[in-house]
This record gives structure tokens, C-alpha cells and sequence, in this order.
């Protein structure tokens, strides 16, 4: 899957820029089909991966260049991830 193609599909589920009409638009079509059921599966999905994530970060044999590259690679993936979710996804919509 190319960079390009990663950006379309995360832009079908995020929010559009805060402040534009497309934004209001989703938060008003999302406030109204919003049910009990939904912000419990949301809740879960939610959980689910921050458990992931500190599994994942928190695993390994303990050695220091095991520690070393869990560090480098968590630290990296939110910067790449606050990069590529503040300034590339509304760049394909």
C-alpha cells in the first residue's frame, strides 16, 4: 500500500480540519447516529489499543539495546503520527 493510498484511507475515518464546514458537518452526522452500543465498542476499540501499545513498548528480554530500540521506535511512531495526523491527511481530501 503506498503512502498516498494510506493517507485516503485514514482520511474516510478522521476528522476533517477543526473549523471547517466539513468538520461540522461529520460532528453534527456523528452526534446523531451516536448510540450507548457505538461509545461502548469505541471505548473498547480505544483500550484495546492503548493495551497494545504498552504491551508491545513494555515487552522484551531486557537487555539495553532491546530498551534501547523500544524507546527509539515509540518515540519516532508519535512523532511520525502527530506529523502525518496534524499535516498530510487533509492533503488527499
Amino acid at each position: 500500500m503506498s503512502f498516498k493510498q494510506r493517507l485516503t484511507d485514514i482520511s474516510k475515518v478522521a476528522l476533517p480540519p477543526k473549523g471547517s464546514n466539513e468538520y461540522y458537518k461529520r460532528i453534527t452526522e456523528l452526534e446523531k447516529n451516536r448510540t450507548p452500543e457505538i461509545d461502548e465498542i469505541a471505548s473498547k476499540l480505544f483500550k484495546e489499543a492503548i493495551y497494545n501499545s504498552l504491551a508491545q513498548y513494555e515487552n522484551g528480554a531486557g537487555f539495553p539495546i532491546d530498551q534501547e530500540l523500544r524507546y527509539f521506535v515509540k518515540n519516532i511512531m508519535v512523532e511520525f503520527g502527530n506529523t502525518a495526523w496534524t499535516h498530510y491527511r487533509h492533503r488527499l481530501t
